[in-house]
């Protein structure tokens, strides 16, 4: 499955963490926690000769052969692994030849290296119970603790605040800031059948509603398993700042509009304070659950008066990054806006680490506080730099254009042809915060908050590749520069240049012979994770190992062809994840392409969703992500996923086309033990070299 950036990993990562626990025999019994809600019927599991059928494809058959080690050695879930949802699945391998299993009294097939896979409920006691028997009498038994179970002979747990397990996930958590009067919604989870009130600063009373949603379900194109537990909400209108601990009130008069308190720590929400007695100026949580009652203290949530803002400065830790900008705050949200470090903005609001960027009167976008820092009147805005915590704003904000107001101004616009790139250059009166958009013949660089003052556009010599540039004000803050092209751009690359100038870049395609399209091309390769990270499968394959044997035969093949080849990780060395894609850039590669396998985040039914993908994120990668596509299901008759755009590090940069493919699902045990055979890894490896070449002769025609 795909790279992420940290804190991105979701299930991978849990496979990841599952294998190095999945030694894996205890005998078990414990007291089982408090039961969830009703499971669905578990899902019917087909005999082993049915699972191969969509998820064998053009596969070889699995070879005999049972794993050494313990009887049963389970995959996944993890041990203890808290499993959000009401069903999931479960794999592993028995070690012992002619096992039959059952799982909870569900009959489950073996195949015939001891892999297993099945989709069922999660048990309402936390405990899966394993039977396996064998030819000569072998037999094994096996009760696995997930959600808080025991098994026979562990520790007794610690003791913990009984309110710990009823509310989790309070949001918002730390440090807010909002403007006064806007809709703020507040959550938290709880148990199904639980009343929660959320009490304001001024006494008022309101409750949160329950809500529900499938979980895992956005990937993979059809509703999933339902969430163990509940999420409650409730949207108010606050005039009052909420003071999580005793702190100054910083109300001023029309200068200083802030009203926020500044304690000298934050109280992250979370633990359960029965009985307490609350100051005024607090905010909680009224939670009761089976009668008995117990209060959450909510963070400190500052008001900042309509119609002001903080001007900030984007500044990452790289010097050659850019902040991630998205419509929503995270998790689960797309990346959509990448501002280079220089970029000027305004703040609006803060809330779970990120800041609220103003980037029109209609348009707000949300960024990593770390990524921000405070300039002008607003320097120490967030003086807690890196911190998990945001820290309170000290300085003024100033008064923000109202909407329709631009703030800054756009000159002239220059189209300078370079041997490699033709540089699209806007001048403007400040470093305003812009967006640019590939189409299938052009791209458009949208500058927000500016309005125009351009007279003139040089478009410089006559030029194959860009034919023509022109403006419009599409609307009174967004001035949008039109770069058309001869074809789909190669790729683009944005920075600042001097005091305001914004430097577009548009690379032109590479030559290319159509008998031998790869002759001289430069391609990146990437075997995603290292050698023993990224999913794993039942019999204890990890992605990264399977990864890196495919890319060894891709690389060679393409060497084969007359292509140069970067590696981003050779061997079983370990890259960092932020360091694959720059080396792609700065080593200007034509062409990167990140090889993957696939896992599943709980909740998803692995027989009715496995198959083969391709992601893309950037338009001028979409016609490579099919071509690849369309090789690897013709090669292996796998269920066809589609070309799917993603938020992905590998297949994100811009200056290339770059694609991340997923060719197979690991936890599936004929699609595991394909990945161990060389004859497979070879079919995987030309696939993505028909496809690459298929790319290259139809840009040709372009």
């Amino acid at each position: 499955m795909s790279d992420r950036p940290s804190g991105e990993r979701g299930t991978k990562a849990r496979l990841a963490r599952g294998a190095a626990a999945a030694a894996l025999l205890a005998a078990c019994g414990a007291p089982p926690p408090a039961p969830p809600p009703a499971a669905p019927t578990p899902e019917p599991v087909p005999p082993a000769a049915e699972t191969r059928g969509p998820l064998r494809g053009a596969l070889p058959p699995i070879p005999q052969g049972a794993p050494a080690g313990d009887s049963i050695a389970v995959r996944y879930p993890p041990r203890d692994a808290v499993i959000a949802t009401d069903s999931t699945f479960v794999f592993g391998a028995v070690g012992f030849a002619g096992a039959r299993l059952t799982i909870d009294g569900v009959p489950v097939p073996v195949e015939p290296n001891g892999a297993f896979l099945a989709y069922l409920a999660v048990p309402e006691d936390g405990l899966y119970r394993f039977r396996a028997s064998g030819r000569g009498g072998a037999e094994a038994e096996l009760e696995w603790p997930v959600n808080g179970a025991r098994a026979a002979g562990d520790p007794p747990p610690p003791p913990t605040p009984p309110s710990d397990s009823v509310v989790t996930g309070i949001s918002p958590s730390g440090y807010t800031l909002a403007l006064r009067g806007e809709p703020i919604t507040f959550s938290a989870r709880a148990p199904a059948g639980a009343e929660l009130t959320l009490v304001l600063p001024d006494g008022r009373k309101r409750p949160m509603f329950a809500t529900s949603a499938a979980v895992g379900s956005a990937g993979f194109g059809e509703p999933t398993a339902t969430a163990r537990t509940t999420r409650f909400e409730a949207t108010v209108e606050l005039e009052t700042a909420i003071v999580a601990l005793a702190g100054q009130d910083a109300r001023g008069g029309p200068g200083y509009p802030l009203v926020v308190a500044a304690p000298p720590f934050l109280y992250q929400g979370g633990l359960g304070i029965a009985g307490a007695d609350f100051p005024d100026g607090q905010a909680f949580i009224d939670a009761v659950v089976d009668g008995d009652s117990s209060f959450y203290m909510l963070p400190t949530l500052g008001l900042l008066e309509p119609g002001y803002a903080y001007p900030v400065e984007i500044r990452t830790a790289r010097p050659d990054s850019t902040a991630i900008g998205r419509a929503t705050l995270p998790p689960g949200t797309p990346y959509h806006w990448f501002l280079p470090n220089g970029t000027r903005a305004r703040v609006t609001g803060m809330r779970d680490g990120h800041v609220r960027v103003r980037l029109a009167g209609d348009l707000s976008i949300w960024v990593s506080a770390a990524d921000v820092v405070g300039v002008e009147h607003s320097e120490g805005l967030l003086r807690s730099r890196g911190s998990p915590r945001m820290a309170v704003p000290q300085a003024v904000p100033l008064p923000d254009p109202p909407p329709g107001q631009a703030l800054g101004d756009a000159y002239a616009v220059r189209a300078e042809p370079r041997e490699g790139w033709v540089d699209i250059r806007v001048g403007l009166s400040e470093r305003l915060p812009f967006r640019v958009d590939v189409r299938d013949r052009g791209l458009d660089i949208t500058v927000y908050g500016a309005r125009t003052r351009t007279n003139w556009v040089y478009q410089g010599p006559a030029d194959p590749d860009v034919r023509h540039v022109w403006w419009e004000q599409a609307a009174d803050e967004r001035y949008v520069v039109h770069v058309e092209t001869s074809g789909t751009p190669w790729g683009w690359d944005a920075r600042w240049d001097g005091d305001a100038t914004l430097a577009v870049r548009v690379r032109r395609p590479p030559a290319v012979d159509p008998q031998a399209p790869l002759a001289g091309l430069s391609v990146g390769v990437d075997a995603g994770h290292g050698d023993r990270s990224g999913a794993i499968g039942p019999t204890g394959l990890y992605e990264g190992e399977a990864n890196r044997r495919v890319a060894e035969r891709l690389v060679a093949l393409l060497r084969q062809r007359g292509a140069r080849v970067l590696e981003t990780r050779a061997g079983q060395e370990d890259v960092g994840l932020g360091e694959r894609p720059l080396m792609a850039t700065d080593s200007g590669v034509h062409v990167l392409l990140s090889v993957h396998n696939n896992a599943f985040p709980d909740g998803v039914n692995p027989f009715r969703n496995a198959g083969t993908s391709v992601l893309y994120n950037t338009r001028q990668s979409l016609d490579l992500a099919r071509a690849v596509q369309r090789e690897l299901v013709a090669e292996l008759g796998l269920r066809d996923l589609g070309a799917i755009r993603a938020d992905l590090a590998l297949a994100r940069p811009t200056w290339m086309p770059s694609v991340l493919t997923e060719t197979v699902f690991l936890m599936v045990p004929i699609q595991e033990a394909a990945l161990r055979d060389p004859d497979v890894q070879e079919r995987i490896a030309a696939a993505h070299v028909r496809g690459l070449e298929a790319f290259l002769r139809g840009r040709l025609g372009s």
